[in-house]
Order: C-alpha cells, then sequence, then structure tokens
C-alpha cells in the first residue's frame, strides 16, 4: 500500500499518522510575520540601502552575526534581501549556503520551454511529467492562473520545479493547488528536484510561499491555503518542504486520503500462479485456457495515433456504459476531461510510456483499460467493460492478459493507484 498526502487547511497543527496509513495533509500560512530568530542581540536587519548587494555580501553577513553568539548558540542563518530565518541549530563551522532564485511561470508557452528539464526531474512519474500536466491545464486552465515556480541555481541551471496554480473562490481565497488534481485523479504529484538539490530547492520554494503570503512579491502572487492532494506519504521531498514551512510558522494538517494499492510482478508466469491461492490458481488458469490461449480473443494495445483514437472510442463507451449502469455519470460525462484523456493519450503515445488496450469477441469490443508506463512500473488508470458480458468477467479476463504481458515485458510493479475496488 502506498499512502498518500494532500494539504488542507486548519488552524492547529496536528502530527502526521503513522506510517503506512493514507493521511492528507494541508498548509495554512502564517497569521503574522515570518517570526525573527530569539537572540539576546538587538533585531538584526539590513538598511534599505544595502538591498542591491549580492549574495555574497548577504552571507558574509549573515555569518558574522551568528558567529557573535558564540558556538554554543551558532545558528545557520539563510538571508534574503527582506528578512532572516533560523533554520536548523549548527554548533559546527558556520558556511555559505548558494542562494536559489524561483520565478514563477503564468505563461503556458513558457513552460513548455522548460519542458526537457521538467521531464528529467519527473524521477519516472508519468503523472508529473509535462505530456501529462500542460496536457491537464490546456483543458481546466479555467479554474485559475497558472502558478509554475521554477527554481535555479546560481549558473541558471533549472534544478526544481513546482507544478501549480492558484484557484480562487469566496469561501476559501487564494488556493494553490497542483497541476494535475481535482476529479482527474492524478496520482504522485509533488515537486520537482535534481537529488543533489533537494533540500535547497525545498527551502527556497519555503521562503518564496512566505514572502509572497506577505505580498512581498506583488498582489498577483498573494495565497491563502496551499492545497497539495494525491502526494506519497512517504515522499521525502514533499516531508522535507513541509518541515521548512513548518519552520517558518505554517500549520501543517494531515488529514486521511485513499491509499495506492501495487502487487510485485515476478519474472515469470509461472511464478505469479505460485503466489495464488489454490482456488485462486485454478480460476485463472481455467479463464486463460478458455479465453486466450484457445485464441478466441487477445489483447490489443494502440501503438499508432489512429489506433489511440479508436481505442479512446472503445474506452468511453464500454466505461460510460459500465458506469451508467451503476447510476454513476461515468468520468466521460465531463467534456473537458474527455478531451485531456485523449491529448493526453497522444502526446504519452509519442514518449512511448502510453499503453492503451482493447480486447474484442467476435469484432466487438468487450473491455478497455488505460494505463502508463514507467520504467518497471505499470500504472493502471481508466477501464471500462462490457455490461453484455458481466456473467464472463471481462474485466478479470483483460487484467489476465495485461498481467502475461507486463511479465513479458519485464515489468516488476504493477500500480493500482487510488481506491480499494
Amino acid at each position: 500500500v502506498r499512502s498518500r498526502w494532500s494539504l488542507k487547511c486548519a488552524q492547529e497543527t496536528t502530527e502526521s499518522p503513522a506510517s503506512g496509513t493514507a493521511v492528507q495533509t494541508s498548509i495554512l500560512k502564517p497569521q503574522a510575520s515570518v517570526r525573527k530568530p530569539q537572540t539576546t542581540l538587538p533585531h538584526l536587519h539590513f538598511p534599505q540601502r544595502d538591498r542591491h548587494l549580492n549574495g555574497r555580501r548577504w552571507a558574509v553577513w549573515g555569518m558574522l552575526c551568528a558567529g557573535a553568539l558564540g558556538p554554543a548558540h551558532a545558528r545557520l542563518w539563510s538571508i534574503s534581501p527582506y528578512k532572516f530565518v533560523r533554520r536548523v541549530p549548527w554548533t559546527g563551522p558556520i558556511f555559505w549556503v548558494p542562494a536559489m532564485q524561483v520565478t514563477r511561470l503564468d505563461q503556458l508557452d513558457a513552460c513548455r520551454q522548460i519542458s526537457a528539464a521538467w521531464d528529467s526531474m519527473a524521477h519516472g512519474v508519468p503523472f508529473r511529467r509535462t505530456a501529462w500536466l500542460l496536457s491537464w491545464w490546456n483543458h481546466f486552465q479555467a479554474s485559475g492562473d497558472l502558478c509554475v515556480l521554477q527554481v535555479s541555481d546560481q549558473q541558471g541551471e533549472i534544478v526544481g520545479i513546482a507544478p501549480w496554480y492558484i484557484d480562487s473562490s469566496v469561501r476559501q481565497g487564494r488556493v494553490i493547488r497542483p497541476l494535475g488534481s481535482g476529479d482527474t485523479c492524478s496520482d504522485y504529484l509533488g515537486i520537482l528536484t535534481t537529488t543533489e538539490h533537494e533540500p535547497q530547492v525545498t527551502e527556497a520554494l519555503a521562503r518564496w510561499l512566505v514572502a509572497a503570503a506577505e505580498g512581498k512579491h506583488g498582489a498577483e502572487n498573494r495565497w491563502d491555503l496551499l492545497d497539495l492532494v494525491s502526494v506519497d506519504a512517504q515522499d521525502p521531498i514533499m516531508l522535507h518542504f513541509t518541515g521548512q514551512l513548518q519552520e517558518v510558522g505554517n500549520h501543517v494538517h494531515p488529514c486521511d486520503a485513499m491509499s495506492c494499492w501495487q502487487i510485485e510482478l515476478p519474472e515469470t508466469w509461472d511464478e505469479y500462479l505460485a503466489k495464488l491461492s489454490r482456488t485462486q490458481r485454478k480460476r485463472v488458469r481455467r479463464m486463460d485456457r478458455k479465453w486466450l490461449e484457445s485464441g478466441v480473443t487477445c489483447l490489443q494495445t494502440a501503438t499508432t495515433a489512429d489506433e489511440v483514437e479508436h481505442a479512446m472510442d472503445v474506452l468511453v463507451d464500454l466505461h460510460q456504459q459500465r458506469q451508467q449502469s451503476l447510476g454513476n455519470p461515468g468520468c466521460f460525462a465531463d467534456q473537458a476531461f474527455a478531451e485531456f484523456l485523449r491529448e493526453a493519450a497522444q502526446r504519452m503515445l509519442q514518449e512511448q510510456t502510453l499503453q492503451l488496450h482493447w480486447m474484442e469477441l467476435e469484432g466487438k469490443p468487450f473491455a478497455a483499460e488505460f494505463q502508463l508506463t514507467s520504467g518497471e512500473t505499470t500504472y493502471a488508470f481508466l477501464g471500462g467493460i462490457s455490461c453484455d458480458m458481466q456473467e464472463s468477467s471481462p474485466g478479470q479476463i483483460i487484467q489476465i492478459a495485461i498481467f502475461k504481458q507486463s511479465i513479458a515485458q519485464r515489468q516488476r510493479v504493477f500500480d493500482f493507484l487510488r481506491g480499494a475496488e
């Protein structure tokens, strides 16, 4: 079980549940300015005229001020043109951490220009890639303003990205949310960084957010609530990020959320069968012989743009047919979602991360699955089955075929994503 986090507003800080449970977390901006460090010295500040000085000058003053307290009281300071922010207690040598530059991108074209750097930091999660998130924004942007925060080092290299947007409402005010959130049900969202810059990126983002909440980056960047959904509860980057926000006076609140379910796939189909109970193994073998080994049907996978369009038509029809039989409107009742998923499918096909399957019986489709792959992991996002074949368990037939194909392709993890179904 992969637990997930999400960030929601509350008035008191709470501790996150023990590892292994699904939680939702929330972050409220500080009610007042960032707290100044408590020292026996007078308040430390830089005069207005000195704000043009470069980062090295700031750092030198920070070292002098901290060193004046003596080794027993020394602190590692992070200096900005506006405030001192205490980070962590430090009793060793005082050193300078290179500053990071945070830039907000509010135009889609600007985000597309950094797609190579963006995708390189997705760390194998297809829901974090531009093909998924920017396609989502193409069809859901009416709900807010783009707020992608780009973090660059001193050489101008992009080392971090926070793919967010700002949603405004009368009840909650200006809320920062991740791209791909909402009813789309994207999973494993988060902050993107290079491996070697994770702490610096999260600290830079935390400082930028605090300043933005206080109006120091302009009215267009002010925010009231940071609502981050679909976050892996064990994501070390998000854990460090929320810790940084707490440290500068924000309230972080975990809330329950649905878990993501995974199974490990062995190297061979026989090894997989051996892991099943005797009853399950017998049933799977019987269905495999009847439907797959006999050649009655087979798994078909879209490999061209035209086949993707055909497979999407099949998926929409079967999904809506099944959900409406259960009294639900179905995902594709939302036109924006339907258009988004078609665009994302075509872009994912070009990146070779799309696995769009369907199966037919006597020329009539009876099951379809929309899945994404990355590395050795397959993510099952959405499916549909024919109501005319429910007695034959069409969902189990296509699942057996997909498992056999995934094992043959050396996939090692199958992720069913959120929910208990």
